[in-house]
């Protein structure tokens, strides 16, 4: 018997975090619609989890805040390579004019 994967984009998991750390509004309108538990990631689950409490908190979303948070929670060395490549999944008009 095989294990079967369900279907998944990192890219695209981590093209929402990445957004979110671009565009501090960004977060608004998805943290309507998306949960922690939405991403098939575990790590992107625990990141997005974490930029949640920071907007509950009204503090920034950006690398720095959340590289402290997740430290705080003992969570940055699992997480760590993820922050660090999130913004460079994000498309943008300077990377792809197809945008």
């Amino acid at each position: 018997m095989s294990i079967k994967i369900l279907p998944h984009n990192d890219t695209a998991e981590e093209s929402v975090l990445g957004a979110i750390l671009i565009d501090k509004n960004a977060i608004v309108p998805v943290s309507e619609i998306l949960k922690s538990e939405d991403f098939y990631s575990d790590i992107n689950g625990i990141i997005y989890g974490e930029m949640l409490v920071l907007y509950e908190e009204r503090k920034p979303i950006d690398l720095l805040t959340l590289t402290e948070k997740l430290k705080k929670s003992k969570l940055l060395k699992k997480c760590k390579l993820l922050c660090c490549d999130a913004t460079s999944s994000i498309p943008n008009d300077r990377k792809n004019t197809c945008f």
